[in-house]
């Protein structure tokens, strides 16, 4: 019998097809801000630097800090976007709660049928199609953050292709998630712009699943200092783009010189590295953040279950993180 985070991850393309229909009332004048925590912090930081890249005044940040540290970015006039799988994270409602009362607009994103996060916000949405019982989250991010994508960024987005798209790019994800090597101690993923939350998001499936050694990193940042700990047991997984491929393949050509295992997902076109997934051009470009993300769910699954691990309950982990903020 397949673990429950199996088959979510499989029927990612079913979750997409059944969204919800897009809400087209966003302007890209208006400043975006993302909160949340963990796997919906990481959507949030992919998803703010892909608006950038389409001229919106966009940013994310961990609830907890909206909280503990509010950052020098006046809340009235924004439009805040809390992203909560459950609906109940404490950090995420409070925080809402918080950007609300300062003047934000307050929107709520969610796979549950009704949530305090929802109570909290002056609209919200329930992605029901992508609700999961896994404790590892996976079609609920890259469902959460298709929707998001085809209501902020509207027609130009091309939802419909990547919906039409999906089911095939998953089962070749899957399949390249095959190759990739279980017998290894530390994983690091690098990627820049809207990559660089996929490759935390991807760290972190890692580290929860398989309770193995793993790190996302801005691409550059991992020559100043990270790359002290590559080896022969060291896998190394470039999220490639377009625009800066061939100065992220010389990263990958530095880490398989000190003895690490290179592997390398992006587009077809980008400078291939190592085991490398080249994903169809059929792929929109605005969906670019989420395309990686089922081969690094997949990864995470096979290293968990050739470690013995039960993925869909990881050591301390829940649900939810429900707790008392008072």
């Amino acid at each position: 019998m397949n673990p429950a985070m199996h088959d979510e991850i499989a029927a990612t393309a079913t979750a997409v097809a059944q969204l919800p229909a897009a809400s087209p009332n966003w302007q890209q004048d208006e400043r975006i801000r993302f909160i949340g925590c963990g796997s919906s912090y990481f959507l949030g930081l992919t998803l703010a630097a892909t608006l950038r890249a389409h001229g919106f005044n966009a940013a994310a940040y961990p609830a907890a800090e909206v909280l503990l540290h509010p950052p020098h970015d006046p809340w009235a006039g924004a439009r805040v976007i809390a992203i909560s799988r459950s609906g109940t994270t404490s950090e995420t409602v409070a925080a809402l709660k918080h950007t609300r009362d300062q003047g934000a607009e307050s929107f709520a994103v969610t796979v549950a049928d009704a949530s305090p996060l929802a109570d909290a916000a002056e609209r919200s949405i329930s992605i029901a199609s992508a609700a999961e019982t896994s404790v590892v989250q996976t079609r609920s991010v890259v469902a959460a953050g298709s929707w998001l994508l085809a209501s902020l960024l509207g027609p130009q987005a091309d939802l419909d292709a990547w919906q039409a798209h999906l089911d095939a790019h998953v089962d070749a994800s899957q399949a390249y998630a095959h190759t990739l090597p279980t017998d290894i101690e530390r994983v690091f993923l690098l990627g820049t712009g809207p990559l660089w939350g996929v490759a935390q998001e991807g760290a972190l499936k890692l580290k929860e699943s398989a309770l193995i050694e793993a790190e996302g990193f801005e691409a550059f940042e991992f020559r100043h200092g990270p790359r002290s700990r590559v080896d022969d047991r060291t896998l190394v997984i470039g999220l490639l783009q377009p625009t800066t491929d061939t100065l992220e393949r010389r990263i990958l050509d530095e880490s398989r010189n000190l003895g690490a295992q290179v592997a390398s997902i992006g587009p077809t076109g980008v400078a291939p590295a190592g085991l490398s997934f080249q994903y169809a051009k059929a792929v929109p470009a605005a969906f670019a953040g989420l395309a990686p993300m089922t081969a690094l769910q997949t990864y995470a699954l096979r290293m968990a279950q050739a470690r013995g691990l039960n993925p869909d309950e990881p050591r301390n982990l829940s649900f939810a993180v429900e707790i008392d903020l008072t």
